[in-house]
């Protein structure tokens, strides 16, 4: 069973990639047999919220090329439920300094927040 979890995707499947104005956008599908859905829940699976959280970050550091540490979040709101075989969007932006993501699918919101990096060290944040 071990061997068996560590073959399953934890991440969804790419459909679409575009960059739109101040950052990027996906056309994302959740895989069916998910790692996480492990545990969440046995009769009716969903994405855990902390899981599309790490999906955002994902796609932000292959965005821009380089590892995102996170200095805080803000606004972080989940809506409605992600489901296996379910097509979804992902849009981040970058604005004043934070990085607004958004999750949408079939025109309902899923979960959308802020995220503030951290400054990387040996560089200061300019005033």
């Amino acid at each position: 069973m071990t061997e068996n979890l560590k073959q399953r995707p934890r991440s969804p499947v790419i459909l679409k990639k575009s960059l739109i104005e101040e950052g990027f956008s996906l056309h994302l599908l959740v895989p069916q047999d998910l790692l996480y859905f492990e545990g969440h829940f046995k009769h009716t699976p969903v994405v855990p919220g902390v899981c599309q959280i790490k999906w955002v970050v994902e796609a932000l550091m292959e965005h821009t090329g380089r590892k995102v540490g996170i200095a805080s979040m803000e606004a972080v709101k989940f809506f409605n439920l992600l489901f296996p075989g379910q097509e979804f969007n992902m849009e981040v932006r970058h604005r004043k300094e934070k990085w607004h993501y958004h999750l949408t699918s079939n025109g309902k919101n899923i979960a959308r927040g802020r995220i503030l990096e951290t400054v990387p060290q040996g560089k200061n944040q300019q005033a």
